[in-house]
Parts: C-alpha cells; sequence; structure tokens
C-alpha cells in the first residue's frame, strides 16, 4: 500500500495503519498435521470408531435431535442412527453390536467414543 501511495495511485487520500486483525492473522495459519495412527486394525470390527452429534437446533422429521455414527476403521464402513434422546446411545450401540456380530460373526473388539455438541 505504501508503495502505491508512493506512485499517488490513491490521490489526495491518506494512508492510514490499519488495526491488528486477529482473524486475518488467524486466517493465514496453518493447520498441524495429524498424528500418524497408533492403533492396528487387522481385521474388520477390531477398532471402531464412534462420533455422538447434537442437540440439533431444528428436529428431523421424526423427531430426532442428535445422530449417532459409527466407522469400522478397517473397511470404512459408516452406520448412522438418528435418535430423539441422549440417553439412548448406549441401547442403540448394542443393537447395533449385536446386529453386526450376527451378521458378520466378528466380535467388535475397540471403541471409541467422541461426543460432540
Amino acid at each position: 500500500m505504501d508503495e502505491l501511495a508512493k506512485q499517488d495511485m490513491f490521490g489526495h487520500d491518506k494512508i492510514k495503519p490499519l488495526e491488528f486483525c486477529e482473524h486475518c492473522v488467524m486466517g493465514k495459519t496453518t493447520r498441524l498435521k495429524f498424528s500418524t495412527n497408533v492403533h492396528f486394525s487387522g481385521g474388520a470390527f477390531g477398532y471402531v470408531h464412534s462420533d455422538l452429534w447434537g442437540p440439533s437446533r431444528i428436529e428431523s422429521h421424526s423427531g430426532a435431535r442428535y445422530f449417532l455414527s459409527i466407522v469400522d476403521d478397517y473397511c470404512r464402513k459408516v452406520w448412522i442412527y438418528f435418535l430423539k434422546q441422549k440417553n439412548e446411545v448406549f441401547k442403540k450401540f448394542k443393537e447395533w453390536k449385536v446386529l453386526v456380530e450376527t451378521q458378520t460373526r466378528n466380535k467388535v473388539k475397540k471403541l471409541t467414543l467422541q461426543e460432540k455438541s
């Protein structure tokens, strides 16, 4: 901007120093790389990730305000469940566990659960 002002590109307007903008600085930062995996999934359902999201400000057509996702780390298959209340999570997980263990004859070995609101 100073170089343009020296060339009289702004006419008679004066250039004032800009105020510090935290948002501009944060927008220009780079993100750190993810660390390498510390787990190993040797087969289907060896390591399962689960996230709970909610409550949503707007209900779904069925009245759900929470969303439970379950992801198999080995094959990346995803199951999504819509829940009306947060206390339904454990019951839904037990239903899912019985379903997949019956269908695949593999046991769920390790589960990680992260709650996001």
